[in-house]
């Protein structure tokens, strides 16, 4: 995890997807530019469909579309024949990627490859590549360009609703295959290189697209995490915070469904282990929004040590600091944090505290009878050798990771189907029907 300021790790990421590319200098000749997509983050809660999850440059082919980039004027980017400046090249989907290295020209290149979508053209996979790679490029006039793009979507396509499968007797929606997903991510990856997205922005994608709003506040926290400071997460996490009414975190308080914003905040923070840290430093920072989200993030961290005690087989950490904040705050009576405390109080603290212990035994009285069930279950999971707690989500694309030919590697419109190097990638094979009802 980064540090309060913007960690070395991080700072290093961010200078090798975003720094070349806002600079807008080329790679020095005979080397490989850098790979935008390498670094992307994965989104283990959700399907990523539209996005690259592998890219591996053909060497031979990657140099060839540089030098081909490198060749083209910068005045004569927006007129030049596309055909005549790439040849076979113009159908690789290794294009986009290096088009994204070399920044404004880049933009204007990319901005060409769209034109054919225009007046509502038939989406395939090479428009996810195309979008996907503007928003590997920070800088206002690829932000622009996506942007336009997203209105346009949305006023030319038609999205139906996800379709809503029974399993074990609960309804389930099944995601679509919904091409405004591909923009919104885009849009966010962009404006995170710039350092600018902050939780005001994501509220305006929000209101444009209000289904989506669980989707967009998760890759939001996501590409926040992934190239900005500790700081801004930590802005952004207390941000959306600040924007659920007091009912709503209630509600998550009570094993109630929260509001789709409070619920992608909720699974970023507990779901990875990894993110457990940056919780307990919320908990522990002062000047939080509201005393009620005060409370909520000990609700939320009390599940996180549930986690924690999950993972080391009854055993968790607990210090001084986090105690004290616990026992000095009025926490509000809930289902959920009295379940936790009846949970922890049967476990193992890495320290003894007797103010602690007190504590829990005082919520842990208040659990009602028809909450016992999952208290057992959960300390049966806890002593057991397989505890199914809080996975790594990161882990559950590790397949997808493990691919070794050469390509750019897209689930896409076509279901598991990997877009390989030129000649392959065309018409034929990247085309599909218009986006309606399908998607």
């Amino acid at each position: 995890m980064a540090t309060l300021e913007r960690s070395p790790v991080l700072a290093i990421l961010a200078i090798i997807v975003f720094a070349p590319l806002s600079l807008g200098a080329a790679p020095p000749r005979h080397k490989l530019p850098p790979n935008v997509f390498d670094n992307d983050p994965i989104t283990g809660r959700y399907w990523m469909w539209w996005r690259p999850y592998k890219t591996i440059f053909d060497h031979k082919k990657v140099l060839e579309i540089q030098e081909q980039v490198e060749a083209i004027p910068i005045e004569e980017a927006a007129s030049i024949g596309l055909d005549a400046a790439f040849g076979v090249n113009v159908k690789s989907p290794f294009l986009f990627p290096v088009l994204a290295t070399h920044g404004e020209k880049g933009t204007i290149i990319l901005k060409r490859f769209l034109q054919k979508y225009a007046n509502g053209g038939h989406l395939d996979n090479q428009w996810l590549l195309v979008i996907a790679s503007l928003g590997r490029i920070p800088s206002p006039q690829s932000q622009k360009a996506l942007e336009k793009e997203f209105e346009r979507v949305l006023r030319e396509y038609d999205f139906p609703k996800p379709r809503i499968r029974v399993i074990r007797g609960r309804p389930v929606p099944i995601p679509q295959l919904d091409a405004r997903k591909a923009v919104l991510d885009a849009l966010l990856a962009c404006a995170a290189g710039q350092g600018s997205l902050t939780a005001t922005k994501v509220e305006t994608l929000c209101k444009q697209v209000p289904d989506l709003t669980w989707l967009s506040w998760t890759v939001a926290l996501e590409w926040t995490q992934q190239v900005m400071s500790e700081r801004a997460l930590m802005e952004m996490v207390e941000g959306g915070l600040s924007r659920c009414d007091d009912k709503d975190l209630a509600k998550a308080m009570n094993l109630e469904i929260p509001s789709d914003r409070l619920r992608a905040i909720r699974e970023f923070l507990q779901a990875p282990k990894d993110m457990w840290p940056l919780t307990r430093k919320l908990v522990l920072r002062k000047g939080k929004p509201t005393k009620m989200v005060s409370k909520y993030l000990l609700v939320l961290y009390s599940t996180v040590l549930v986690f924690q005690a999950d993972y080391g087989n009854g055993r968790y950490p607990i210090g001084k600091e986090v105690v004290d904040v616990f026992t000095a705050t009025q926490i509000v009576d809930s289902r959920q944090f009295n379940l936790n405390c009846k949970i922890l109080l049967n476990c193992e603290p890495s320290k003894r505290f007797p103010q602690w212990e007190q504590f829990l035994a005082k919520h842990a009285h208040k659990l009602h009878l028809r909450d016992d069930p999952l208290v057992q279950a959960m300390m049966e999971c806890i002593r057991g050798s397989k505890p199914p707690g809080a996975k790594d989500v990161y882990e559950k694309h590790k397949a997808f990771r493990q691919v070794k030919k050469p390509g750019v590697h897209l689930v896409g419109f076509r279901a598991l189907e990997a877009i390989k190097p030129a000649p392959s990638f065309n018409e034929s094979t990247g085309s599909r029907e218009k986006i309606s009802g399908r998607q």
